[in-house]
């Protein structure tokens, strides 16, 4: 954050910076790092800045449909930003990973799923698009696949918090709470 704004201190214009900064606050809200309030409000300003900036940026549009998604669950709105981002760059592997969130929310799994595999394809060491793999087959209750897809990618990954953070949930799901509890536990320990 600190180079983002030093990045902006030099050049006000810089729309990526400002995109930087939105999504950045984004995930700050998301984790309740800071009051969600706050983060959402800091976010969305960034982004509507970076988006006036730079129309042509598929990081504005991606950081800007976030916004939407996170502060204001405006699903049109949002749907149409990431799509915009993603028709901008269509290997801009975060705008999908967020789209493929929205779409799992409004229980559109197929089409969740496949957003957050392309994102994955797009970019194997994003921790955040692996994550949203597993999180689409929770949320359309695929939990053996969840599960399965979790416990393989743990074994390289012991360390990964977001996937023993997600497995957790599915753990519970599937009735094996004494599991989730252990999962959970690692992933706030790590």
């Amino acid at each position: 954050i600190v180079c983002y704004h030093q990045a902006i201190a030099i050049d006000p214009d810089y729309a990526a910076a400002h995109a930087g900064i939105a999504e950045y606050y984004n995930w700050l809200g998301v984790y309740c790092v800071l009051p969600f309030q706050e983060c959402a409000l800091s976010a969305y300003e960034a982004a509507a800045t970076a988006v006036e900036l730079d129309p042509a940026s598929a990081e504005a549009h991606g950081a800007l449909g976030q916004a939407k998604l996170s502060r204001d669950f405006s699903w049109d709105s949002a749907e149409r930003q990431l799509i915009k981002a993603i028709e901008l760059n269509p290997n801009y592997a975060p705008a999908r990973t967020w789209y493929a969130f929205q779409l799992a929310m409004e229980g559109r799994f197929t089409e969740a799923l496949r957003e957050a595999q392309t994102a994955v394809s797009l970019d194997p060491f994003s921790i955040i698009s692996r994550f949203s793999v597993l999180w689409c087959l929770y949320q359309a209750r695929r939990f053996d696949e969840a599960l399965a897809m979790a416990r393989e990618r743990l074994q390289s990954e012991p360390g990964n918090l977001m996937l023993l953070y997600g497995s957790s949930y599915v753990l519970s799901a599937i009735g094996q709470h004494e599991e989730a509890i252990v999962a959970a536990r690692k992933s706030v320990e790590i």
